[in-house]
């Protein structure tokens, strides 16, 4: 008899994208060269960070060495600064197994809360990955 509780999705447990996600990649690569994958949000890290602001930096220096005024890569149309990203996306492929970090968690980024999500460990790069929990299937 099969265990009732093998199939469901745990901390520490192994995860795959299910045919829903699987189904989804593969339209979102249809008429493009890509691998199938789907999009999951990671929190935005220090490494991130100090890229974000090294990009700005050789923006504003290429600006200003164009002749240019570099006000609109500082603010925005409206005259408000520009926040920085909290977040980045990161590819999910169809055919890994990704490690459980948090079964059932509400994710932050782009300054609002979204629900509904899988805290997933990317072992490839090292990422915490939030991905809809509509979108996995144990292993």
């Amino acid at each position: 008899m099969k265990n009732a509780n093998e199939n469901k999705i745990r901390k520490g447990g192994l995860v795959r994208l299910n045919e829903v996600a699987v189904a989804q990649a593969n339209r979102l690569v249809e008429y493009s060269n890509e691998t199938p994958a789907i999009w999951g949000k990671s929190k935005f890290t220090m490494a991130d960070r100090y890229a974000y602001a090294a990009d700005i930096k050789k923006q504003i220096e290429e600006a200003k060495a164009a002749g240019e005024d570099a006000w609109h890569i500082t603010m925005r149309d409206d005259g408000e600064s520009r926040l920085p990203p909290t977040s980045t996306s990161v590819r999910i492929f169809p055919g890994r197994v990704y490690q459980v970090l948090r079964a059932r968690c509400v994710g932050s980024w782009n300054y609002r809360q979204h629900s509904g999500q899988c805290l997933v460990l990317d072992v490839k790069t090292g990422r915490e990955v939030y991905i809809p929990r509509d979108y996995v299937e144990a292993v």
